[in-house]
C-alpha cells in the first residue's frame, strides 16, 4: 500500500464532485492507497461547510453524510506528534507559497510521504523551492491504473 498525504483542495473537491476523478481516487482507492492528514483538515472543512453547501447544493444531512465517508478514507493525525524541528523545516518552504498549508507539509516531511494537492500554485510553488515529494491527480490516477494491473 502507498501511502499519500492528502490536502484540503481535494478533500474540497471529493465534496463537490464525488463522482469525479478525485472523488474517485478518494472513495476507490483502498485496495492501492492509504491517504493521511493532519487533524487541521477537519477544521478547514468545517471552515468552509456553507462554501460547499451553497456550491454543491447538499443540505446539512446530505454534508454529513459525504463527511463521514470521505473522513472514513483518511487516517487522520495529531499535529502534536510533528517534531518542531520539521515544522520549522516546513516554515521556511512554504512561507512565501502559502502558509495555510504548512500542516499538510509538515505532515509529507515527517511521514517522508507525497503530498496529493490539487492546487496548482502550491504545487508550482513547493516545486520551484526544491520540494519534490508532490503528486498530481493525474499522476495518482495513473499510479492507481498501474498498480492494479500489476495486482491482476
Amino acid at each position: 500500500m502507498r501511502i499519500f498525504i492528502i490536502d484540503t483542495n481535494v478533500v474540497f473537491s471529493c465534496f463537490l464532485n464525488s463522482q469525479g476523478k478525485i472523488g474517485d481516487l478518494v472513495l476507490n482507492s483502498r485496495d492501492c492507497f492509504v491517504y493521511y492528514a493532519p487533524a487541521y483538515l477537519r477544521l478547514e472543512i468545517e471552515k468552509h461547510k456553507e462554501k460547499i453547501k451553497e456550491i454543491s447544493r447538499f443540505d446539512d444531512l446530505e454534508i454529513a453524510e459525504l463527511s463521514a465517508i470521505i473522513f472514513s478514507r483518511i487516517k487522520f493525525i495529531n499535529e502534536r506528534i510533528i517534531p518542531f524541528e520539521t515544522w520549522m523545516k516546513s516554515s521556511r518552504i512554504i512561507r512565501d507559497v502559502d502558509g495555510d498549508d504548512i500542516a499538510f507539509l509538515a505532515a509529507s516531511i515527517h511521514m517522508d510521504e507525497d503530498l496529493w494537492t490539487s492546487d496548482k500554485r502550491l504545487y508550482k510553488g513547493l516545486k520551484s523551492k526544491g520540494y519534490d515529494k508532490l503528486i498530481t491527480t493525474d499522476e495518482l490516477y495513473q499510479l492507481r491504473d498501474k498498480i492494479r494491473k500489476e495486482n491482476k
